[in-house]
């Protein structure tokens, strides 16, 4: 099978680095990019080139309409019915009206007309020849919508890879849906077929190509990297005031003479704040921030980021093992990182109260959909009120660790993993793919 492979650099970690596309990587395997090459991407020996990102009027067109798709949804999805509550009356009167039947078609059809098919993708694809397009996607990204189009337009089917938990429940609707799709656990190929109506024998769980390594980890197997004992806090996308909820914490180890210290891991990349929250170390007695991201973290705030929407360099993926396994434990807002605990055998007290300053807060995200369920997990514990913070994070403290994960059908639900890693069930259901292209039998998933 002849294959393209267009991946952004926003994917490059997530994928590249992680050799999620090692299984397929061969003479027919061409790789195309956007914007200005850069590595390790460029560096690639079957690198062809890179092409234009979509134009701001297209990627506008794009949003309005997944903006209005994703309003429709609200009778399949719990997430876009608590979304949509969050908005003054009047907007979502608009918004509702917006999405209405009928005039949601001819809307979504005059925005389709108007940007058309973009003919330098066509033209690439005819070029490269390949039999299947594959790229990376959340769901919300303009340029692989455009990708997907082109494809259609010039006969090659393509598959969408999603490979975050939350994507096809709260951010995802497809302008132009790829043929195919892979995705993360079992709840997500439910969410594609009950939400986007793709047929379930299209679907490829694949699991997380940056988590998948996890499942593969030999337990307890690295040092600590720090001469003490510590927590980690990793904090969200979402908007919330962790510098309070930080400053709890501080004073309960303080208080409960607890041989602790917290260590703040900042997301690399979050939405802004209503009010600042930058953590000054000199003014918390038991916490640090991450020295990895340390200065990173300060420079984006000295730069004057409004409201601490920080875009930071992550932390090195190489790290979150030994960071992760040998915390005492994890605290988190709602985030991927605690799934990433369980699996290394990290308890996680998980924040899902509101803060009293966003609407979009941890209390308001805990309905979302793809949080169904995680209450049940028996490495979480959920704290949904903010007087009870302090209490639930001594009790855990003092609490022996069982040190175990969570059984692996739970875990599977949100993140798949067998024996394999992520780039032999992808190359899997490529061998899938070739075989029933065309076919009219569906696809087996779960290859």
């Amino acid at each position: 099978m002849r294959k393209l492979v267009f991946v952004r650099t926003k994917y490059f970690r997530d994928f590249l680095s992680t050799g999620a596309f090692d299984g397929i990587d061969d003479d027919d395997t061409v790789f195309v990019g956007e914007g200005a090459p850069k590595p390790p991407l460029s560096d690639h020996p079957r690198f062809a080139r890179s092409v234009d990102p979509s134009s701001r009027e297209r990627a506008n067109a794009y949003s309005e309409i997944r903006e209005t798709l994703l309003t429709s949804y609200r009778f399949k999805s719990r997430t876009a019915q608590v979304k949509l509550r969050q908005r003054p009356p009047l907007e979502r009167l608009r918004a509702t009206a917006k999405a209405a039947p009928g005039r949601r078609q001819r809307r979504i059809a005059k925005l389709m007309r108007d940007t058309g098919v973009r003919e330098d993708l066509v033209e690439v694809i005819r070029e490269v020849g390949p039999d299947l397009i594959i790229t990376p996607s959340s769901g919300v990204d303009s340029t692989e919508v455009d990708v997907f189009r082109a494809g259609r337009a010039a006969g090659i089917p393509s598959l969408g890879l999603m490979y975050n938990w939350d994507n096809l429940s709260s951010k995802s609707a497809f302008a132009e849906p790829p043929d195919y799709l892979g995705v993360i656990g079992h709840q997500s190929a439910e969410h594609a077929v009950d939400i986007h109506g793709i047929e379930r024998g299209r679907i490829g769980v694949l699991g997380s190509p940056y988590i998948d390594s996890h499942f593969h980890h030999p337990p307890f197997s690295t040092g600590s990297p720090f001469g003490f004992r510590y927590v980690l806090f990793a904090g969200c996308y979402q908007p919330f005031d962790e510098l309070t909820a930080l400053s709890r914490l501080d004073a309960v180890i303080t208080r409960e003479s607890l041989d602790l210290k917290i260590v703040y891991l900042p997301h690399p990349r979050r939405l802004p704040r209503l009010q600042p929250d930058f953590v000054d170390e000199e003014q918390l007695e038991n916490v640090i921030v991450e020295p990895r991201v340390r200065d990173g973290y300060r420079a984006g705030w000295s730069a004057g980021e409004q409201q601490g929407s920080l875009r930071t360099q992550p932390l090195p993926m190489a790290a979150y093992p030994a960071l992760l396994e040998n915390a005492e434990f994890v605290v988190c807002p709602l985030s991927t990182i605690m799934l990433e605990a369980a699996i290394f055998r990290r308890r996680v007290l998980t924040i899902a109260y509101h803060d009293g300053v966003h609407k979009t807060s941890p209390g308001v995200a805990i309905d979302y959909l793809h949080f169904q369920g995680v209450d049940a997990v028996e490495q979480f514990q959920i704290c949904r009120r903010q007087e009870d913070l302090q209490p639930m994070f001594a009790r855990i403290a003092s609490t022996p660790d069982p040190g175990v994960q969570p059984p692996k059908e739970q875990m599977d639900y949100w993140i798949y993993h067998d024996e394999r890693p992520f780039s032999a069930r992808l190359a899997a259901f490529l061998d899938h793919i070739g075989e029933r292209q065309g076919a009219a039998p569906a696809l087996v998933a779960d290859p």
